[in-house]
């Protein structure tokens, strides 16, 4: 027995109902392409420091320069509140921007601090390019003031009541040249540096200083 063929009619509606769903099935797949795709490149765009493109050597030198010449006033302004620094001045000694020093300046509750004066105020968070306040934790005692490269700074401070500080260029060691011609010493109370970018603080030629 020979079958009668199926109606033409009902042929093309399952032809063009397959084209529909095959439509259908290829947009979802582009949305979730799509979607993919854009979380990628969210995730990717939230992974870069943006800090760092915004960054220009010259102006993290700057920062460094305007960050140590505070420093220089604050600690002026303390020794004329209290006629002395923060630490016993010694100037065969570097020290750091960290420690009793630091905690004088930024916290009221500091035994050498007792008037409870805030001489750092406002002062910014350390970030990439940007000189600041560092801690891990939320105590002022472990705080430290870095440079745009994240190191602490190195100070020098006077002690013999001459307002002359051996010149730290001529340290032994040091290189670069700016120690070529660099005088025996400074006419300061206080000689403050960055070791710059390199980190190297016997380096010279990128160091950022308050004399010069």
């Amino acid at each position: 027995m020979i079958s009668s063929p199926e109606n033409p009619d009902r042929q093309i509606n399952r032809m063009a109902g397959c084209a529909t769903m095959g439509l259908w099935v290829w947009k979802w797949v582009v949305r979730l392409l799509v979607t993919w795709a854009l979380i990628y490149l969210a995730t990717v765009l939230y992974s870069i420091d943006w800090g760092y493109w915004g960054r220009h050597p010259a102006s993290e030198t700057m920062h460094a320069k305007t960050m140590l010449r505070d420093l220089q006033v604050v600690l002026r302004h303390f020794k004329t509140e209290y006629s002395k620094l923060p630490i016993d001045p010694d100037e065969s000694k570097i020290i750091r921007s960290d420690g009793i020093l630091l905690r004088s300046l930024i916290d009221t509750t500091a035994t050498t601090n007792p008037k409870g004066l805030l001489f750092l105020v406002d002062w910014p968070t350390a970030r990439p390019g940007i000189p600041g306040l560092k801690s891990e934790t939320s105590s002022l005692s472990n705080a430290t003031l870095v440079d745009p490269w994240g190191e602490r700074y190195y100070l020098l401070l006077e002690s013999t009541g001459d307002n002359r500080i051996p010149n730290p260029e001529r340290l032994p060691g040091a290189t670069g040249k700016a120690t070529q011609h660099a005088p025996e010493s400074i006419p300061a109370f206080s000689a403050i540096f960055s070791s710059g970018p390199d980190k190297d603080p016997k380096t010279w030629d990128d160091n950022v200083c308050s004399w010069r």
